[in-house]
């Protein structure tokens, strides 16, 4: 019985719940029916009584939108600079270089670091590229003043100025005024001091001329070739002799081996003026092999302060230039710097 009650009191609940759903449902489909769409109202717009916007300024630089626009500028302004002294010594037939001249090494330069450059630098990169492009430059200058194209020696050294250290700057200009105050070398008895330095050894070189070959070389040239163009002197000439002493022993005494001889000598032997000059050298450091080129070097300085007309042919004989190879280091596991052990099977 009370089942029956229960389930007769659901079915109306069920009952009433359908017919309330259906009266919502005709309500909001009849709404739906009578809604119509009212225009969107715009205000009317005067257009008279506006102003026009401000411009926008223009960027300083070409460089702005780049995210590093000094730098960017900065190299922008040193490539221009570059392409037109390129091009200046172009129409002068001096750039580029031609291969068969020896390479002309410019002066060193001292450059600001990249915290110091006056503008941000952010890419050890970008400070490599820099320096680069300031290098080329630096050559370039060189060869112009070389040259004697002055003008684009002057705009070169006016757009790399700024990159340069100002304490080195007054540094160099102060041996400069130095080296053209002093004497060049050379003191007052005639005699020329230079100093070579090759591996780790180096060397005060002394070279003054010998009485014979004073007397040679200060005479007036003679007749040497005959009529029919063959060497025939008419006057005897006698072959000067002079002494090269090594840390107070003769050359022979000091170095043993031939090859360090000639090495001494082969300056003397480039410019044709073997025994015209006497050499006293004192030598430091290292072997046998590095105090020989290093005596060789200063003998070549102190010639070319000597002789000018010797300076050809010491310059293409490499004679003027430090030999910068060095002794390779040896390595964990080999017998020296690359040879290894002889491998044995049993």
């Amino acid at each position: 019985m009370n089942v029956t009650a229960g389930t007769r009191a659901l079915r109306q609940a069920a009952t009433s719940l359908r017919t309330v759903a259906a009266a919502s449902m005709a309500g909001s489909s009849r709404a739906a029916s009578t809604y119509t769409a009212q225009p969107f109202y715009a205000p009317k717009k005067r257009f008279d009584d506006t102003e026009p916007l401000p411009r926008r300024a223009r960027p300083p630089t070409t460089g702005h939108f780049t995210g590093k626009p000094e730098y960017t500028e900065a190299i922008a302004s040193l490539e221009k600079i570059l392409e037109k002294a390129r091009a200046a010594l172009r129409k002068e037939y001096i750039w580029p270089v031609p291969a068969d001249l020896p390479y002309v090494q410019p002066p060193v330069a001292f450059w600001r670091a990249q915290t110091d450059m006056g503008f941000a630098i952010r890419k050890n990169s970008d400070y490599t590229a820099l320096l680069k492009l300031l290098n080329a430059c630096n050559s370039a200058r060189h060869i112009a003043s070389l040259a004697g194209s002055y003008d684009v020696a002057a705009a070169l050294d006016e757009a790399v100025m700024p990159y340069e250290r100002a304490d080195r700057i007054a540094e160099r200009a102060a041996k400069l005024a130095a080296r053209e105050n002093a004497d060049s070398g050379i003191d007052a008895l005639g005699r020329a001091y230079a100093t070579g330095r090759r591996k780790n050894s180096s060397a005060r070189v002394w070279v003054v001329p010998s009485k014979q070959g004073r007397e040679l070389l200060d005479q007036p040239s003679e007749k040497v070739v005959g009529p029919d163009g063959d060497f025939a002197p008419e006057i005897p000439i006698e072959i000067p002799t002079g002494e090269v002493l090594i840390n107070h022993l003769l050359l022979p005494q000091h170095f043993t081996r031939p090859v360090d001889r000639e090495t001494v000598l082969r300056p003397l032997r480039v410019t044709g003026l073997v025994g015209a000059f006497n050499v006293f050298a004192l030598a430091r450091g290292g072997g046998s092999t590095g105090q020989a080129g290093a005596i060789a070097l200063g003998i070549g300085r102190a010639l070319a302060l000597l002789r000018d007309d010797a300076v050809p042919a010491l310059r293409s004989d490499l004679a003027l230039m430090r030999d910068n190879r060095m002794t390779e280091r040896k390595k964990t596991g080999r017998k020296k710097a690359r040879a290894g052990y002889t491998w044995v099977k049993r």
